[in-house]
């Protein structure tokens, strides 16, 4: 009776009879497993980037705005990242921000978009959220391009993909040349955007804070007109104004 000798990866199951085979199977396997940590490091490390840098940094709309031309050329690089027609293509530098108008709202609408903790409801559906707390409005801003690629929609709404902010209508293409140039210009894009508070906790935060204070004029105003007739505030100038651009 003749003994078969056979080696199982216990990872994936494999089965071989040649050792050889099955140690190059388990150095390949290895190699995998390195590369995917690796990669999975490296996704950390740009979560955390974005954590510091944004989500539990910035407290207002101002240095948001601030913060986003500040750090243009990641935003260039994240475009780079989703726009595979621009990748050999210089790098789509946002240079200035020509509208930035957002506002806060109890309910921002989750049809085509929601917070990382959240879920889209395209339908309407009543078994799901419907909108969440957030910000909404509209941008509009100008990025650095070349007159030999203005056919090339680069820096358009890549530059936001997975960033937290949501583009929504919008578009645009729109190419001028740099005054004095005649090669250098700028191409314009404007989109609606959302944004959602439990995706921004410093802003949260700085709201959360800024209605309490409201509460707090509501109340004195109450007691010397003894009602809130004529009583307005605006939640967004407010946190502005405490938390301006740095």
């Amino acid at each position: 009776m003749s003994v078969i000798t056979a080696y199982k990866s216990d990872e994936d199951g494999r089965i071989f009879e040649d050792k050889k085979k099955y140690n190059s199977h388990l150095r390949k396997l290895a190699a995998s497993r390195r590369e995917k940590e690796k990669i999975k490091r490296l996704q950390n490390l740009q979560q955390q980037w974005w954590e510091d840098n944004f989500y539990h940094k910035v407290k207002s709309i101002a240095q948001l705005q601030a913060a986003i031309l500040e750090h243009a050329n990641v935003f260039a690089a994240n475009a780079l990242k989703h726009c595979d027609h621009i990748k050999k293509l210089p790098s789509p530098i946002l240079v200035k921000f020509n509208k930035f108008d957002l506002s806060y709202q109890d309910e921002v609408s989750n049809s085509h978009s929601c917070p990382h903790d959240g879920v889209t409801n395209w339908g309407g559906l009543g078994n799901v959220p419907t909108s969440y707390p957030g910000w909404r409005g509209r941008f509009d801003y100008d990025t650095a391009w070349f007159k030999e690629f203005s056919f090339v929609y680069a820096g358009s709404s890549e530059l936001w993909k997975n960033t937290r902010i949501h583009t929504g209508s919008g578009g645009g293409g729109y190419f001028k040349l740099h005054e004095g140039s005649k090669t250098h210009g700028l191409q314009n894009f404007g989109y609606e955007i959302r944004m959602y508070a439990s995706d921004w906790p410093a802003m949260a935060t700085a709201y959360a804070d800024a209605e309490v204070e409201i509460e707090k004029q509501k109340i004195m105003y109450i007691l010397k007109n003894g009602s809130t007739r004529g009583f307005t505030y605006n939640i967004d100038a407010i946190v502005n104004e405490k938390y301006p651009a740095v």
